[in-house]
């Protein structure tokens, strides 16, 4: 008879991808409809779909950030981020030289220069401070908090907010109906 392993720290980046491919290949969970996520001890944390104009605003934000910089952006990134869990990005941008190394992972190893969150109803502010944390932990450049209600984007940097992004990214209009 076995013994039932206790985790006694949270898992390495190494261990969440591997539990979170587990995760999504299993027929079990293929039905859920809203984004799955695990924490820092492997537990799934599920959030429910968000609205249509949330997904609208994550695509063009992506859209732009492509045809501004150039790259890679794409909405959905899970990355693996040590001390946080696989976080799921609404949107995220990588330079050409970052999607070369990482853009077959199946969990990103490290975060892409920029994460965005656009925030929706079922966020909390604890919620959103800890992904923040945990994109520029694993690497981020900035993080951009998208709120569609305030028509505003914050961006974090390792150094806390900032007053404006370092990438040249035209925004205008992002927010019209």
């Amino acid at each position: 008879m076995g013994s039932i392993e206790i985790i006694d720290k949270p898992l390495d980046r190494a261990e969440l991808s591997r539990r979170y491919a587990a995760m999504i290949d299993d027929p079990l969970y293929s039905g859920i409809t809203g984004r799955l996520e695990l924490n820092a001890w492997g537990q799934i944390i599920m959030t429910p779909p968000a609205d249509v104009w949330h997904y609208c605003l994550a695509a063009r934000l992506a859209r732009r950030l492509a045809g501004a910089l150039g790259g890679e952006s794409f909405q959905e990134g899970a990355i693996a981020c040590e001390g946080s869990g696989v976080l799921i990005a609404d949107v995220v941008w990588c330079s050409p030289a970052f999607f070369a190394a990482h853009g077959r992972d199946r969990v990103l190893q490290r975060a892409p220069e920029i994460c965005a969150e656009v925030l929706s109803p079922s966020n909390s502010t604890r919620e959103i401070d800890e992904k923040t944390r945990g994109y520029l932990a694993a690497g981020a450049l900035e993080v951009w908090i998208v709120d569609p209600e305030g028509r505003t984007i914050t961006v974090h940097g390792q150094d806390g907010v900032k007053s404006r992004s370092d990438f040249g990214v035209d925004l205008a209009g992002l927010f019209d109906a």
